[in-house]
């Protein structure tokens, strides 16, 4: 057993300060030293006033210039007091362990902890024991095998040797390569990053596509590309065929993959679809898939949904262009539920619209019914009669804005015959016509419009022509409009009193 002092190592200069000063003083104080110094000195200068300056001179000076140096070869001292120290000792196999014990004198007054080995039942320092790392048993160092890869221990016969690396291991550092069956450290295997299979380095590959490293076994070729690619994002086409996911497309419509040049996006919902079922609007020529047409009740055509429009007035599904927009209403309805106006060419529901003169369909709101003829126009084409204030086909005014007809019977120039309620006037306006007792009337060509006119006198004085229209049936006519009194002269009617009647 060797036993070596704690201190044993100290370099003396570290426990005594000024140590190196104290060992020069003593030095120049040495007589031999001191002698030795002198003998060098004098000669230097005898030698240095026989040489000239120069080189010469700079190598005396080199050569005879006394220089001492000195160091601690030895210290002796004593540790007084416990201290410790390491203890260096051998079993069988001739290992060396190491332990520290504290001395207190010749006493021994600490050692290590002991535990028995569980191979030979020895007791011995716990630092010389280490633990298998396959059976769990404490047992000396020095009857056990360490691993070259992780430094852990273990007995001898448990131990592997990597195939790889030639390195000793213990079993739970090992992993059998997958294609192989080389057994070999972890650290010298490769992983695949898609199974976590363990492989040897030169049974892997890497994905062209991910650019991940797995098993060569677990790369698929793409029959679009040629290129390898990892065999979880393959996908089969529908001729049996694989490929990579990015090379495919998947067609919503029927779920089966296709190359991506087989596939078309619908133009109408955007989603993609296999060439072979793709199909075209006979109204725009937009390509969709089949499943995405309808029927045209109608005209037979198949459409696309946005292509067709519902009827509001019969429910019919058509084909947009046949459907129309009232202008009035706002609803919806085919071409043939609708009328088109021959004034603005808007379409309306008839119950919108009415019939003009001249036969062709007009909005309501287009058109202003003539009073006397009882009939439609455009608004344009209706005018206000300057003397009764009725609405009249403008080329019934004269130049004056007249209604023509009224004019003339104002003038005597169109006689009526006799009416056959004249009692219809002092009934329905007594305050103008109080004690009319006879009229005439000149009626339209539609018989819903006349002209009622007579005369008023004071006992055949004052005698004033009268005038005023009447709309209605001759079962309910009404005065509408002014009533108009005037002088008829040779020059014609001239009005004395106008009163509104309506």
């Amino acid at each position: 057993m060797n036993v070596k002092t704690a201190e044993a190592n100290v370099h003396p200069s570290s426990l005594l300060a000024g140590l190196e000063g104290l060992v020069d003083s003593h030095v120049s104080r040495d007589r031999g030293v001191r002698q030795f110094r002198d003998f060098y000195e004098r000669r230097l200068e005898r030698e240095l006033t026989k040489s000239d300056s120069g080189e010469r001179r700079d190598k005396l000076v080199n050569d005879l210039s006394p220089h001492v140096t000195s160091d601690v070869s030895a210290i002796e001292f004593t540790i007084a007091g416990p201290h410790v120290a390491e203890v260096v000792y051998r079993f069988q196999r001739g290992m060396p362990y190491r332990s520290l014990i504290e001395i207190d004198g010749d006493r021994v007054t600490a050692e290590p902890r002991r535990n028995r080995c569980g191979f030979t039942s020895a007791e011995v320092p716990e630092e010389c024991l280490e633990t298998c790392q396959v059976t769990g048993l404490r047992g000396l160092r020095e009857l056990m095998a360490r691993s070259d890869v992780s430094g852990g221990y273990a007995v001898p016969e448990s131990m592997l040797t990597c195939s790889l690396t030639g390195r000793q291991m213990l079993q739970t550092e090992a992993e059998t390569c997958a294609i192989t069956g080389d057994v070999a450290a972890r650290d010298a295997l490769a992983k695949s990053e898609l199974s976590g299979r363990y492989v040897v380095p030169n049974r892997t590959a890497v994905c062209e596509f991910t650019a991940a490293r797995v098993a060569d076994d677990e790369l698929r070729q793409s029959c679009v590309s040629g290129k390898w690619f990892r065999r979880d994002e393959a996908v089969v086409f529908v001729d049996g065929t694989t490929a990579h996911a990015g090379e495919a497309t998947k067609c919503d419509f029927s779920g089966n993959v296709y190359r991506k040049a087989d596939c078309v996006p619908s133009a109408y919902s955007g989603k993609m679809l296999a060439r072979e079922r793709a199909a075209e609007s006979q109204a725009s020529g937009r390509v969709c898939d089949r499943s995405e047409l309808k029927a045209c009740s109608q005209t037979g055509l198949h459409l696309l949904p946005d292509e067709l429009a519902k009827s509001d007035v019969s429910g019919v599904i058509a084909d947009r262009r046949l459907v129309r927009r009232c202008c009035v209403s706002g609803k919806a309805g085919l071409k043939s539920e609708l009328v088109k106006s021959a004034i603005s060419g808007k379409w309306m529901l008839p119950e919108h619209a009415v019939t003009l003169a001249g036969g062709q369909s007009a909005g309501r709101h287009e058109a202003t019914l003539c009073q006397w003829t009882d009939k439609f126009f455009p608004k344009s084409a209706i005018g206000t009669c300057s003397l009764s204030g009725i609405q009249v086909d403008r080329r019934l005014l004269n130049a004056a804005g007249e209604f023509g007809p009224l004019r003339d019977v104002l003038d005597g120039e169109l006689l009526g015959q006799a009416f056959f309620a004249p009692g219809i006037l002092a009934r329905q306006a007594p305050e103008i016509f109080r004690g009319v007792r006879s009229c005439d009337h000149v009626l339209s060509a539609s018989g819903k419009a006349a002209i009622l006119s007579g005369s008023t006198s004071f006992f055949g004085f004052n005698r004033r022509v009268f005038a005023v229209i009447a709309l209605g049936d001759r079962a309910s006519l009404k005065l509408t409009g002014k009533a108009l009194f005037g002088k008829r002269t040779a020059g014609g009617w001239s009005p004395t009193d106008v009163h509104a009647v309506a």
